[in-house]
Protein backbone atom coordinates (compact mmCIF):
# COMPACT_ATOMS: atom_id res chain seq x y z
CA UNK A 1 0.00 0.00 0.00
CA UNK A 2 2.89 2.39 0.69
CA UNK A 3 3.98 2.22 -2.94
CA UNK A 4 0.46 2.68 -4.22
CA UNK A 5 -0.21 5.72 -2.02
CA UNK A 6 3.11 7.34 -2.93
CA UNK A 7 2.66 6.59 -6.64
CA UNK A 8 -0.84 8.10 -6.61
CA UNK A 9 0.37 11.22 -4.85
CA UNK A 10 3.32 11.81 -7.20
CA UNK A 11 1.30 11.01 -10.31
CA UNK A 12 -1.52 13.35 -9.26
CA UNK A 13 1.03 16.06 -8.43
CA UNK A 14 2.81 15.98 -11.79
CA UNK A 15 1.23 13.60 -14.32
CA UNK A 16 3.35 14.97 -17.18
CA UNK A 17 6.58 13.53 -15.81
CA UNK A 18 5.06 10.04 -15.90
CA UNK A 19 3.87 10.21 -19.53
CA UNK A 20 7.12 9.09 -21.18
CA UNK A 21 7.63 5.89 -19.15
CA UNK A 22 10.66 7.05 -17.22
CA UNK A 23 12.17 9.52 -19.69
CA UNK A 24 12.06 12.19 -16.94
CA UNK A 25 13.10 9.70 -14.26
CA UNK A 26 10.90 7.80 -11.87
CA UNK A 27 10.28 7.24 -8.21
CA UNK A 28 12.70 4.62 -6.91
CA UNK A 29 12.32 3.03 -3.48
CA UNK A 30 15.73 2.58 -1.91
CA UNK A 31 14.31 1.28 1.39
CA UNK A 32 10.90 0.27 2.69
CA UNK A 33 9.72 -1.07 6.01
CA UNK A 34 6.45 -1.79 7.80
CA UNK A 35 5.82 -2.50 11.47
CA UNK A 36 2.55 -4.33 11.98
CA UNK A 37 0.80 -3.46 15.23
CA UNK A 38 -2.57 -5.22 14.76
CA UNK A 39 -4.19 -7.46 12.16
CA UNK A 40 -6.56 -6.22 9.48
CA UNK A 41 -9.42 -8.46 8.48
CA UNK A 42 -11.18 -8.83 5.14
CA UNK A 43 -13.71 -6.04 4.62
CA UNK A 44 -12.02 -3.72 7.15
CA UNK A 45 -11.83 -0.19 5.83
CA UNK A 46 -8.23 0.99 6.00
CA UNK A 47 -7.02 4.58 5.76
CA UNK A 48 -3.38 5.21 4.87
CA UNK A 49 -1.83 8.56 5.76
CA UNK A 50 1.45 9.52 4.08
CA UNK A 51 3.70 12.19 5.61
CA UNK A 52 6.86 13.85 4.42
CA UNK A 53 9.59 13.47 7.05
CA UNK A 54 12.49 14.86 5.03
CA UNK A 55 12.93 16.35 1.56
CA UNK A 56 16.34 16.39 -0.09
CA UNK A 57 17.56 17.48 -3.51
CA UNK A 58 17.17 14.00 -5.01
CA UNK A 59 15.01 12.09 -2.59
CA UNK A 60 12.72 12.05 0.41
CA UNK A 61 11.91 10.09 3.53
CA UNK A 62 8.20 9.28 3.77
CA UNK A 63 6.29 7.80 6.67
CA UNK A 64 2.97 6.00 6.54
CA UNK A 65 0.37 5.30 9.20
CA UNK A 66 -2.32 2.68 8.61
CA UNK A 67 -5.62 2.98 10.46
CA UNK A 68 -8.61 0.64 10.68
CA UNK A 69 -11.85 2.61 10.67
CA UNK A 70 -14.64 1.64 13.06
CA UNK A 71 -17.69 3.28 14.60
CA UNK A 72 -15.68 4.71 17.48
CA UNK A 73 -13.04 6.25 15.22
CA UNK A 74 -9.70 4.87 14.08
CA UNK A 75 -7.25 2.29 15.41
CA UNK A 76 -3.64 2.38 14.23
CA UNK A 77 -2.71 -1.02 12.82
CA UNK A 78 0.69 -0.41 11.20
CA UNK A 79 3.42 2.15 10.54
CA UNK A 80 5.85 2.26 7.66
CA UNK A 81 8.70 4.20 6.15
CA UNK A 82 10.05 4.65 2.63
CA UNK A 83 13.30 6.17 1.51
CA UNK A 84 12.66 7.27 -2.07
CA UNK A 85 14.76 8.92 -4.74
CA UNK A 86 13.94 10.39 -8.11
CA UNK A 87 16.15 8.40 -10.44
CA UNK A 88 16.83 7.23 -13.95
CA UNK A 89 16.49 3.48 -14.16
CA UNK A 90 18.04 1.54 -17.02
CA UNK A 91 17.82 -2.19 -17.53
CA UNK A 92 20.78 -3.98 -15.97
CA UNK A 93 22.14 -0.89 -14.20
CA UNK A 94 21.76 0.53 -10.73
CA UNK A 95 19.25 3.40 -10.45
CA UNK A 96 20.99 6.78 -10.75
CA UNK A 97 19.49 9.46 -8.46
CA UNK A 98 18.80 12.79 -10.16
CA UNK A 99 17.23 16.04 -8.97
CA UNK A 100 13.46 16.13 -8.52
CA UNK A 101 11.67 17.55 -11.57
CA UNK A 102 10.68 21.10 -10.65
CA UNK A 103 6.94 20.39 -10.90
CA UNK A 104 7.24 17.37 -8.59
CA UNK A 105 9.30 19.28 -6.02
CA UNK A 106 6.86 22.21 -6.15
CA UNK A 107 3.88 19.88 -5.66
CA UNK A 108 5.58 18.30 -2.64
CA UNK A 109 6.17 21.70 -1.06
CA UNK A 110 2.59 22.80 -1.73
CA UNK A 111 1.24 19.57 -0.19
CA UNK A 112 3.29 20.18 2.95
CA UNK A 113 1.58 23.55 3.38
CA UNK A 114 -1.94 22.26 2.67
CA UNK A 115 -3.85 19.59 4.52
CA UNK A 116 -2.75 16.37 2.85
CA UNK A 117 -5.40 14.10 1.33
CA UNK A 118 -5.93 10.64 2.76
CA UNK A 119 -5.93 7.85 0.20
CA UNK A 120 -8.11 4.89 1.04
CA UNK A 121 -7.56 1.28 0.13
CA UNK A 122 -9.82 -1.53 1.23
CA UNK A 123 -8.32 -4.64 2.81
Amino acid sequence: WQSRVADRFFHAAAPRVFEDRGAHGELHRAEASVSQLRDAMPFDEITVVMCLDELCERGARLSFDFFREHQGGFTKIAAGRNLVAWATVERGAEPKPINWPSEVREAILVAVDDSAPNYKKYA
